[in-house]
């Protein structure tokens, strides 16, 4: 186990989850506003369809997002329960297959999802006008989708271990290349809708998402926690934390 990682099997309960649970949170708000980037610098240096071409993919990124936000979770809850029992072989094999799934799905929607793009838009009853412009943003978005589930698979490994900082620092870094990547192709190279596809792979819904951001972190704290007590087979501590809920 790296100098990183976090044993909350001892100690005071609640100050390991704010702890572990604030990078989650901070990090949880620079990936709202990655999206929120490109919707403002669409909106304002392309155009009102173009701003609307990327609001009627907001649901399938959130679906997709969301998809693989829970399956690492679920990881997440194996690597914490075996970290916390100390069973370093069973963390590894646990790691190697979270990382394993992780490749072979994001190759997988990224074939999908650049074939299939315009059926699946056209299931979810995206308008004519801009249906030519969604295709070009989620063909894209797909094609970058592999850093969306590595992030995920990453992100879950190294919360189960009580490592919320370092997915923190990768998203900031990200967010600022975000920012700075998008007024260069949309503004400079003046590549438009495209353009904003190209600095926005790794993110999902926009405004309306911040308001899940506490509760969302919170509960990937006490997963880990919980998951790390229950491999440790401390039963009662692990109930403890249920108050929170």
């Amino acid at each position: 186990m790296n100098s990183k990682s976090t044993l909350m099997t001892e100690g005071p309960i609640y100050k390991q989850i704010i702890k572990s649970a604030f990078p989650i949170l901070c990090g949880n708000i620079f990936q709202q506003l990655y999206n929120t980037v490109d919707s403002l610098v669409i909106g304002n240096f392309v155009g009102k369809e173009s701003l609307a071409a990327i609001s009627s993919t907001s649901s399938l990124i959130f679906l997709l997002v969301g998809l693989f936000t829970g399956i690492f979770s679920g990881a997440d809850v194996v690597i914490s329960r075996y970290f916390g029992a100390g069973d370093t072989k069973k963390v590894q094999a646990s790691v190697h297959t979270s990382v394993a799934f992780g490749i072979i799905s994001g190759v997988v929607m990224t074939i999908i999802g650049t074939l299939l793009a315009p059926q699946i838009l056209k299931l979810m009853g995206t308008p004519e006008t801009v249906f030519d412009k969604a295709i070009v943003y989620v063909r894209i978005y797909f094609l970058g989708i592999i850093t969306v589930v590595l992030y995920n698979t990453a992100s879950g490994i190294f919360q189960a271990v009580g490592n919320s900082k370092s997915p923190l620092y990768y998203l900031i870094t990200s967010s600022i290349i975000n920012v700075i990547l998008d007024l260069l192709f949309v503004v400079v190279f003046k590549m438009g809708l495209a353009g904003a596809a190209i600095a926005g792979c790794g993110s999902y819904s926009r405004i309306e998402g911040f308001a899940f951001i506490p509760i969302t972190s919170f509960a990937l704290s006490m997963t880990t926690f919980i998951g790390q007590n229950l491999g440790s087979q401390k039963y009662e501590r692990a109930k403890k934390v249920l108050i929170l809920v």
